[in-house]
């Protein structure tokens, strides 16, 4: 879609290297960046005159803000059309620079490769696959193990 009015006089260039974006306007033009598309483009909501890069990286799952959780430890369990070593998918909200909890009341248990352990490695995904870009903060995650009940 091309406002005629605005045609050539506003450009958003994406950097693949540092997934943020820059927004050019010229005379007489802006942008106004409301929340949700500013989140996706990796800014903060604001009007745009000028020049202007984005803060953060631009975040096209922002719409859908969930985590997938997989680590070593894990047994495989089918993922779509894939096994992978997922624990959990875990549904994120509020904004950046937000303190985000999830608290589950009942522990999900999910099989585990071995009985001992020196390390365990966690990663945390977007729906795309790529890990999440945690640009500041802390992430913490407590596990909790029993033993495999046999019946």
């Amino acid at each position: 879609m091309v406002l005629l009015s605005h045609e050539g006089k506003i450009s958003f260039k994406f950097n693949a290297n540092s997934k943020r974006v820059k927004i050019k306007t010229e005379k007489k033009s802006k942008v106004v960046l409301e929340e949700g598309l500013s989140d996706l483009l990796g800014f903060h909501p604001h009007v745009v005159e000028g020049v202007a890069e984005s803060s953060f990286v631009a975040d096209p799952q922002a719409a859908f803000p969930v985590f997938y959780v997989y680590s070593d430890i894990f047994e495989l369990v089918v993922v779509g059309h894939v096994e992978a070593p997922l624990l959990r998918v875990v549904r994120i909200s509020g904004k950046d620079g937000d303190v985000v909890s999830v608290h589950y009341d009942r522990p999900h248990y999910v099989p585990v490769i071995g009985q001992y352990f020196q390390t365990i490695e966690i990663e945390l995904r977007l729906n795309s696959g790529a890990l999440v870009p945690f640009e500041r903060g802390k992430v913490i995650i407590a596990l909790h193990f029993r033993m495999r009940q046999i019946l």
